[in-house]
């Protein structure tokens, strides 16, 4: 028995407790972080990261018509976030967009922009990325493992570095 926990951030206690009531052989983790939580009940725990499919996220021959784009939920502090850089830098944000329309969004944009609402390493880091366009998130635990920080994908720590990093791509 396998149990894979995409969204443990959001939901630990839940996913705990599953746990503890089925003995899994193998536990995967999308947070390397999180896999001490479910070592006392899963025989082996590994990290297993978020990834895409590269069939469907790739670069597309779309124009360019948004400088900085946002799809996802209004969730956590995304909302206040996400108003202030529509006024400061023109920030589209889009939610419940899918398919095929979601991947010619993004690749519609001149910048990325990610935030993720915890600790998390999320979908939308790896689908901008694969669609080639330049991504700015914030800095989360274990990204260094998986990309080039500051050359690959843009991080900020603080509302100011943001600002600064989107200014930046933008002009560069």
């Amino acid at each position: 028995k396998i149990f894979w926990s995409i969204d443990s951030h959001c939901a630990l206690n839940e996913h705990l407790d599953l746990a503890k009531n089925v003995e899994f052989d193998l536990h995967l983790n999308s947070a390397l972080s999180y896999i001490k939580h479910y070592q006392p009940y899963s025989k082996n725990c590994m990290w297993f990261p978020n990834a895409i499919d590269h069939r469907y996220f790739q670069p597309k021959n779309i124009e360019k018509t948004t400088n900085v784009g946002f799809i996802g939920s209004m969730i956590a502090d995304r909302g206040q976030i996400c108003p202030i850089l529509q006024k400061l830098v023109g920030l589209k944000s889009y939610e419940n967009v899918i398919g095929t329309e979601y991947v010619d969004l993004i690749n519609s944009f001149h910048v990325g922009f990610n935030k993720s609402i915890s600790d998390d390493i999320n979908y939308r880091i790896f689908e901008t990325t694969a669609c080639k366009v330049p991504l700015i998130t914030n800095c989360v635990p274990d990204l260094e493992k998986l990309y080039n920080l500051d050359d690959e994908i843009v991080v900020y720590n603080s509302f100011k570095e943001m600002l600064g990093a989107i200014t930046w791509l933008l002009n560069d």
